[in-house]
């Protein structure tokens, strides 16, 4: 992401308070989840996101807010046993899950990340998990839904589940087109994301040395829509 400054919400006290004064001192990028602030993260933002619509926001699909849970299995988006688990990445419940965060933030994101695809998952699971929560996101952004999507992890990279070659293959399945990347770090949370295709090939840019080995760039600031010319 090309942000000058960012704002994350992950344990953040008063996110409407803290959301309006980062935006207010320039920060252009705001980062939160459904489940942050006791799920009550991305509904705060929507004062500071009215008030600064240049602010870019990130929200995440993964881990369901203990509140609502039931709601989720009520609408069939849900199954009991990841209401129980907290944690689902089905087709499904992305779908339902984004709807809401559009709702919740009174706005498109731009940005929606795979929230820690690793969490009770075991080696088998993870490419199929992984295919198809790209699966859902690429029709998501293909319905204007979303922007554009990725991944943040804790421990995919470092416990060796999977790594950024794998993570491009895996999207470009799905979508044909080459995705975005973002640095990685064995100790702290990892993101890597594609563009959608609203991709505008002459705002690229290469913040990181290995970016430009791997062709990715971070997610466009463009709405002008052009095919990626690589």
């Amino acid at each position: 992401m090309t942000a000058r400054l960012g704002l994350g919400t992950y344990r953040c006290l008063d996110v409407a308070e803290a959301a309006l004064m980062a935006a207010s001192r320039g920060a252009d990028w705001v980062d939160t989840a459904p489940n942050y602030a006791g799920g009550r993260a991305e509904a705060s933002l929507a004062v500071a996101l009215a008030a600064y619509p240049d602010l870019c926001v990130s929200t995440k699909v993964g881990f369901v807010p203990a509140g609502t849970r039931h709601i989720g299995v009520r609408a069939g988006a849900l199954s009991a046993a990841d209401a129980e688990r907290g944690h689902c990445l089905t087709p499904d419940y992305i779908a339902w899950q984004l709807a809401r965060s559009k709702l919740m933030l009174s706005r498109v994101p731009d940005l929606v990340f795979v929230h820690n695809p690793e969490h009770v998952c075991s080696d088998g699971e993870i490419t199929g998990r992984l295919y198809n929560a790209f699966l859902a996101l690429e029709e998501a952004c293909s319905q204007q839904t979303i922007s554009a999507y990725g991944v943040a992890t804790w421990r995919g990279f470092s416990s060796g589940l999977f790594d950024v070659p794998t993570l491009i293959e895996l999207a470009t399945r799905p979508a044909g087109r080459i995705i975005t990347c973002g640095p990685s770090s064995s100790r702290s949370p990892s993101s890597t994301s594609r563009p959608s295709p609203r991709l505008s090939t002459d705002t690229a840019r290469w913040p990181m040395p290995w970016m430009r080995d791997w062709r990715c760039s971070p997610p466009p600031r463009s709405t002008e829509v052009r095919s990626p010319a690589w």
